[in-house]
């Protein structure tokens, strides 16, 4: 398992993850089974293998409904310099409206929020677009955001903030 990574359990019957308190434990627990099955454990891993039979059973259990799967971790630092990225990269965002409006052929007076993050986003998925290409010049770790809730929750962020994006312009 990689640094960059942890344990998660995903539903089998959803694909979601699980949002159980003892999530690390379990995925790890069924993970150190999983390699004992295969004979890879031992050492330190066998002081994680179930010592009961109820532990036991709530791991079969557990096993039945999950599948333990690595993911790869969130760094908040590098979350947050892409949304600080986004929200002063005004160069970005017209040139993004301005292919939205090409791409519509509508007014511009009928754009909703939602309907240009879904936009974007299909257009992101398509690696020789017109928008990979721009945001790639302009911030190329947006090229991986493909979410349309992502986008609208950034362009409502940068609604609420004018003024500050302004002040921080005119300090530089």
């Amino acid at each position: 398992m990689n640094s960059q990574q942890h344990l998660v359990l995903r539903s089998k019957a959803t694909g979601k993850i699980a949002s159980r308190k003892d999530q690390e434990m379990i995925a790890l627990k069924l993970k150190v089974i999983q390699l004992s099955a295969s004979g890879r454990g031992g050492g330190v891993l066998s002081l994680l293998l179930p010592k009961t039979k109820r532990e036991t059973t709530e791991l079969q259990r557990a096993s039945l409904r999950y599948d333990v799967v690595e993911v790869r971790k969130r760094s908040t630092g590098e979350r947050k310099r892409v949304r600080e990225a986004l929200e002063k990269n005004d160069a970005l965002m017209v040139g993004l409206a301005e292919l939205y409006l090409r791409a519509i052929k509508h007014s511009a007076y009928k754009i909703l929020v939602s309907k240009f993050a879904i936009w974007v986003c299909a257009e992101l998925r398509k690696h020789n677009s017109d928008v990979t290409k721009l945001v790639l010049a302009n911030c190329p770790a947006l090229a991986d955001r493909h979410s349309p809730s992502w986008w609208e929750k950034q362009i409502a962020q940068r609604r609420k903030n004018p003024k500050k994006i302004q002040k921080e312009k005119n300090a530089s």
